[in-house]
C-alpha cells in the first residue's frame, strides 16, 4: 500500500469494491455447493440476506486489514492479521459452540466485532431459538448486533485512516 501512486481514498475504495465482488462469488459458490451436495434448502429471501451479511462483513472487516496494513511492516502484516483474526474467531464461537469452551470465552466473546457478526449470520439462515441451541449463547435483538459490528467498522475505520494519515506524513518526511 506504501507504493501505490493513487490516492488514499481511492486505493481503499477499489481495494474495498474488489474484495466485495470476490466475496459474493465465494458465497455464490459456496451456497451453490452447500444446496447441491450438502442438501442446505433456504429460500430466495434467506440466501440474499446471507449473501449481503458475507459481504457486508467483508467491507466491515477490512478496516481492521487496512489499518493493520498501515500499521505493520508489510512481511510482519500477515502475520499480526492471523494473530488477531484467528482467536477473534474462535473467542466468537465460530469453530465450536461458546457453551463447549471454558467459561472466559464465553465471558469474552459478547465484546466482539466477530461474535455480533456472526449471530448476524447465524440469524439469516437460522431461527432465533435455533441460533441460541447451536451457538451457546443467549439471543439479543439484532439492532444490537448491527450497532457492535457497525461501531466497531467505524473505529477500526479511523484507526486505518489514521495510520495512513501518519504514514503520509512520514514518507513526506
Amino acid at each position: 500500500m506504501r507504493a501505490t501512486p493513487f490516492p488514499t481514498a481511492a486505493y481503499l475504495g477499489g481495494t474495498s469494491l474488489t474484495a466485495a465482488v470476490h466475496a459474493l462469488l465465494i458465497v455464490a459458490g459456496t451456497g451453490l455447493l452447500a444446496a447441491l451436495a450438502g442438501g442446505v434448502r433456504l429460500d430466495v429471501g434467506r440466501w440474499a440476506a446471507f449473501a449481503g451479511i458475507m459481504t457486508a462483513g467483508v467491507l466491515v472487516f477490512s478496516t481492521l486489514g487496512f489499518a493493520i496494513a498501515y500499521l505493520a511492516r508489510p512481511r510482519a502484516a500477515t502475520v499480526m492479521a492471523n494473530l488477531l483474526f484467528l482467536p477473534l474467531a474462535f473467542a466468537s464461537g465460530f469453530f465450536f459452540p461458546l457453551s463447549e469452551l471454558p467459561a472466559v470465552i464465553g465471558d469474552v466473546a459478547p465484546y466482539l466485532p466477530t461474535f455480533h457478526f456472526g449471530q448476524l449470520a447465524y440469524r439469516a439462515v437460522m431461527p432465533a431459538s435455533d441460533v441460541a441451541v447451536f451457538t451457546g449463547a443467549a439471543t439479543q435483538p439484532v439492532a444490537l448486533h448491527v450497532a457492535w459490528v457497525v461501531g466497531s467498522a467505524v473505529l477500526l475505520g479511523a484507526a486505518a485512516l489514521l495510520a495512513a494519515r501518519r504514514e503520509a506524513v512520514t514518507r513526506r518526511g
